[in-house]
């Protein structure tokens, strides 16, 4: 982008009946400005970048904090009514779209639920062909392609930020399938949380979304399954079943068994076997 600078186009000649009209649009390196108790009018669309301290300020009674971070962009819808007032203030490049008053509905159901969140890399072409257009204001009609240009613009920044979300979240739920996969290897939750890039916090975070039971007892439900499997398609006792289910010892197995169960080992497998041989009588006299 170039210099400093704001560029007004209310005054503009528009020869379309686009649903989405600009009053300004501002880039403002090096930009910093304190709001005292100022309710904002319009529409805003506000990004801002090479943010080297933190931000703090309230936005309609809630602190906002924008952490430093030079290599994230900052993108933040402001609705028309919203109250600011700037606790700290911390020199940023901004990019802002300030829409006209019909333009507040489109707007907002163009931006939808991405109001606030950060991005890590400008549009760039779409950027120079905006820069591009907004050097010929003076020219009838440049005034419909900046409307539409800011459009893409918004457009492109979302649905970039959409995809990556996506992505991000499909990783997420591989990872926590594979740190599933670890403690039923018998791993402990911490070795398995930081081998697939967790921490503890934000592994029960995100377990929490893929399972509805806790860690431990998503093992011990495999671990039964399994066992029941060994129970009713091997001969194998009780304590090479316990062996190669994970259980530390054999009494532990007959714990958990009994929960899930609400009978023995030896009980359930001599249940199935009753059950089968009534089945084979059954079928014998048919």
């Amino acid at each position: 982008m170039a210099d400093s600078r704001i560029y007004y186009l209310t005054e503009c000649k528009r020869l379309l009946n686009f649903p989405i009209r600009l009053k300004e649009v501002g880039w403002l390196p090096g930009h910093s400005h304190i709001h005292r108790n100022v309710v904002i009018e319009n529409v805003y669309i506000c990004m801002s970048c090479n943010r080297l301290e933190s931000s703090l300020f309230i936005a309609d009674g809630e602190l906002v904090l924008s952490n430093k971070n030079p290599g994230k962009i900052s993108f933040w819808l402001i609705e028309p009514g919203t109250r600011l007032n700037t606790v700290k203030e911390a020199v940023h490049d901004e990019l802002f779209f300030r829409f006209d008053d019909e333009s507040a509905a489109a707007v907002m159901k163009l931006v939808g639920s991405c109001r606030r969140f950060s991005f890590e890399e400008w549009p760039f072409e779409l950027m120079v062909e905006l820069l591009q257009l907004l050097k010929q204001l003076d020219k009838v009609g440049t005034a419909d392609k900046v409307d539409q240009m800011a459009v893409r613009i918004i457009s492109e920044i979302i649905i970039r930020h959409i995809e990556k979300s996506e992505q991000n979240k499909n990783s997420r739920q591989l990872r926590i399938y594979s740190a599933a996969n670890g403690l039923l290897a018998g791993k402990s939750l911490r070795e398995a949380a930081q081998e697939n890039g967790f921490s503890i916090r934000s592994f029960y975070r995100e377990w929490e979304k893929c399972f509805n039971v806790s860690p431990k007892n998503y093992v011990m439900n495999k671990r039964i399954e399994k066992a029941r499997q060994l129970l009713d398609n091997t001969e194998l006792s009780n304590m090479e079943i316990a062996r190669r289910c994970g259980f530390g010892d054999t009494k532990y197995f007959y714990q958990w068994f009994q929960i899930h169960f609400s009978m023995s080992p030896q009980e359930f497998r001599k249940s199935n076997r009753c059950r089968d041989t009534d089945g084979q009588v059954g079928a014998e006299s048919d």
